[in-house]
């Protein structure tokens, strides 16, 4: 039955494309090699799923990345100051008077490091706290600030213990394990290699939560264990050094505060300052070691020198490779786009493929056969371009601004007899192969161009991709078409590739703040909040940079005289040229800038009508003259006429941007 042969031969085609469809995605976005073509669109891990600082051990995490090699530990705590207003002269301050209104800031913190034992100067010490200002004010969160960072003294303890051992311990190691074992009391804060947390069991969103560190990665629980040390109990103490392979038991123990030899050793707990750490080191360690009834005392320059090697291979074993991640898998690069017509699969007698074209027909029966020709060329044509898609999915899902081409073709290629079932090729005889082809790849093509079925799913893929981050334009456009008018398709799509190639940035520094300490990253910069950068991309701005919005800026200058009496005059400077040139300048001096002012404006006023403008002549040239404002000269009055249109032109942006004089 030649209706289920075909029914059969479309459901084999179909299939086909599905068995395609159903590659890996490495491999269905693999790109074949030397070709000239953008990355595969994919945000990795290490962008998607960090984020700029949030918690505190977000801080923390950040601050011992950055200078693992001189800080040891930090804690960052919140703390509050209190501010005054003066319900008089309306003002803040810090001192206290009998009628003012006393309220407290929160969202304050204060930062303790605990630094390395590497030697440093006063200077260096100075530099370091600079620094970590530095960092926080560069991560710093919205409605939050920094009060204070300081430098976290220690408290040297001295741990008096008597240990047995088992008859074969070595001394010296067994000395240096136990020092290492009390250090417990104040551990640093152990990073991690990727490769090491995935063979642990930890997940991508667990390994790269909080920020994105450059060495290494830290997690959460060891940032919680390392907390502030109030006291030190023995009951700890033994519990660590017993954990130690040849350690029988710990009969006696003491603690104390090294150099303090009025106060009795404590046997239980130790209390340590406000604000200091406890450390213990080799020479406050008094250990005794027993081995059944005999004593052992250790020799001290070895034990050091096991320390300082194990200090070494720590330090060693620091060195991480920068920046971590998951790699995008690299796929295999496979010829998707190769398609056989489905012809080829029908039996010789239908007069089809390569097999029934060369049969001896009668001109009714060719007449028939190309008939289905035309007719299977329809399925054949939509399934390579199925397969046309496929391999440009890297261009689909793609968030360059300039791709707006969303239907690839993919021609029939081995058709015989392509030519007699053309309209374009009716009539010619023989063409030649290129010909045939040349035409038909501009019909497809002339099908697939047509402009706003691209811009449609143009801006649905990208509407797919921003919900993938769950991001949707639809609010905001509807907020263009209210305010501004209504905004093409290709603005929109603008907007949507824009805030998709950005979204990771956006995304992470949603609750980031500007960084106000550094005077060279003040204006026409990109360090504003992150609030800022997503509602501009939102609204479609053209950039998010702290910058004017007008081009026409109003300006006061002070200026001296032979007689050395300051006095301010004003102008109107258009600043979109390199020389910023000045369109209006005030020749009167005021004594105040008020006055100034109070003259700008109704120089602005008058300056907006073109019939209070006069020209006179002034040497060889013509000057425009508004009230008492004169204008460069020029040369000729056809321009100085066109220099007024300008100028009215020009003041006419202050009602749009509805500036503040």
């Amino acid at each position: 039955d030649p209706g289920i042969t075909l029914l059969e031969l479309l459901c084999f085609g179909i299939t086909d494309i599905a068995y395609r469809t159903s590659f890996n995605d490495a491999d269905l976005f693999a790109l074949p090699a030397g070709t000239d073509s953008a990355a595969p669109p994919f945000i990795t891990a290490r962008n998607a799923l960090t984020c700029e600082p949030i918690t505190a051990n977000d801080y923390r995490r950040l601050i011992l990345d950055e200078f693992y090699e001189d800080v040891r530990n930090v804690w960052v705590e919140t703390t509050t100051q209190s501010l005054f207003a003066q319900s008089k002269t309306r003002q803040l301050t810090t001192k206290k008077a009998e009628s003012d209104i006393e309220f407290a800031i929160k969202g304050l913190y204060n930062i303790r490091l605990q630094l390395t034992q590497k030697q440093r100067t006063a200077n260096q010490t100075k530099k370091l706290i600079n620094d970590v200002h530095a960092l926080y004010h560069k991560h710093r969160g919205l409605s939050e600030d920094l009060s204070d960072v300081s430098v976290t003294n220690t408290n040297q303890i001295m741990v008096c213990a008597d240990i047995r051992l088992a008859p074969d311990a070595d001394i010296e190691k067994h000395s240096q394990q136990s020092c290492i074992a009390c250090k417990f009391l104040t551990p640093s804060v152990r990073r991690y290699r990727l490769a090491d947390l995935v063979a642990q069991g930890y997940s991508a969103d667990e390994i790269f939560d909080g920020p994105a560190l450059k060495n290494g990665f830290i997690l959460e629980e060891d940032l919680d264990a390392s907390t502030t040390v109030n006291v030190v109990r023995s009951s700890d103490l033994i519990a660590e050094i017993l954990r130690i392979d040849g350690i029988v038991a710990i009969p006696k123990i003491l603690l104390n505060h090294a150099g303090n030899k009025e106060s009795e050793s404590e046997l239980w707990e130790l209390k340590i300052p406000l604000d200091r750490e406890p450390e213990l080191i080799l020479k406050n360690a008094r250990l005794h070691f027993y081995k059944d009834l005999i004593p052992f005392e250790p020799d001290l320059v070895e034990t050091q020198k096991l320390l300082d090697e194990l200090i070494a291979a720590n330090i060693a074993a620091a060195d991480f490779p920068d920046a971590e991640d998951f790699p995008i898998p690299p796929g295999r690069a496979l010829d998707l786009s190769s398609f056989t017509t489905l012809q080829e699969a029908l039996p010789a007698v239908y007069g089809c493929g390569s097999r029934g074209t060369n049969r001896d027909r009668s001109p009714a029966a060719l007449g028939k056969a190309r008939q289905l020709k035309a007719f299977l060329l329809v399925f054949d044509q939509m399934l390579a371009n199925y397969l046309g898609q496929l391999v440009n999915l890297t261009k689909l899902f793609s968030s360059d601004r300039s791709l707006t081409q969303t239907l690839f073709t993919n021609a029939v290629s081995d058709l015989p007899d392509l030519q007699f079932i053309l309209k374009a090729c009716a009539g010619k005889s023989k063409p030649l192969p290129d010909d045939v082809a040349s035409v038909y790849d501009s019909l497809l093509n002339a099908n697939a161009s047509a402009s706003h079925y691209q811009l449609q799913q143009r801006s649905r893929i990208l509407d797919h991709l921003l919900a993938r981050f769950g991001e949707s334009f639809a609010d905001h456009v509807l907020v263009h078409y209210t305010a501004a008018g209504k905004r093409s398709p290709a603005e929109l799509i603008s907007y949507k590739a824009t805030f998709l190639s950005e979204i990771a940035k956006i995304s992470s520094r949603r609750a980031t703040a500007h960084d106000y300490t550094d005077p060279e990253e003040i204006w026409n910069t990109k360090n504003v909040c992150g609030f800022k950068h997503r509602l501009e991309r939102l609204l479609g701005f053209p950039t998010f940079t702290r910058r004017s919005l007008a081009e026409v800026t109003y300006d006061y200058y002070e200026e001296k005289d032979a007689d050395t009496k300051s006095e301010i005059r004003f102008r109107i400077v258009d600043r979109r040229t390199v020389e910023k040139r000045t369109l209006l300048s005030g020749t009167t001096k005021y004594k105040t800038k008020e006055e100034a002012a109070t003259a700008l404006r109704h120089a602005i006023q008058l300056g907006m009508n073109v019939a209070n403008y006069d020209v006179k002549q002034a040497k060889n040239a013509l000057g425009m003259l508004l009230s008492s404002i004169a204008h460069p000269l020029v040369k000729t009055l056809s321009r100085c006429g066109s220099s007024i249109s300008k100028i009215v032109q020009k003041q006419k942006l202050r009602v749009i941007y509805s500036l503040t004089l």
